[in-house]
């Protein structure tokens, strides 16, 4: 007389041998991979485990950014720009640029001489990481020229 085996106690054996195998291939895989083998900049906050980073993993200077809300800014640099003489009633526009290396990370503007303050924006509304202008209309009684200071920083 044959003997049948249960199809739960099959469908067990089977979900056991199952579970053994992707347990074990995880640590086969962990084993395997280095950081060495890891290219910078290539692993992304999807690719960690909720909790597996520590304080301690991490440079003191990177930390304290994190902690305060911004990442650390490195490289600051102002760059002064003034515009030309600007006859009384005159518009007038002036540029600055961050040198190569740079981002802007904003700016401001003022008439010399009222100290009232032109508009500030970047060029191309803003596509331009770069480079902004200031601009505006000399309301005062003589002339005046704008004086503008773009803040930038290194763009890593």
């Amino acid at each position: 007389m044959k003997r049948l085996v249960p199809p739960s106690a099959l469908a067990a054996a089977l979900l056991a041998g199952a579970l053994l195998a992707t347990s074990a291939g995880g640590a086969v895989a962990g084993a395997l991979i280095t950081s060495a083998q890891i290219k910078n900049g290539t692993i992304t906050s999807a690719d960690l485990k909720n909790k597996t980073i520590r304080s301690s993993d991490i440079s003191a200077p990177t930390l304290a950014g994190l902690q305060s809300g911004s990442r650390p800014i490195s490289g600051y640099e102002l760059v002064v720009e003034d515009s030309a003489s600007v006859a009384a009633g005159a518009l007038a526009t002036v540029e600055a640029s961050c040198p190569a290396g740079k981002v802007a990370l904003g700016s401001g503007a003022f008439w010399v001489n009222t100290y009232s303050a032109p508009q500030v924006f970047p060029i191309d509304a803003g596509a331009s990481e770069t480079t902004w202008i200031a601009g505006g209309s000399n309301n005062s009684g003589s002339a005046d020229r704008i004086r503008f200071t773009l803040v930038c920083a290194d763009a890593d």
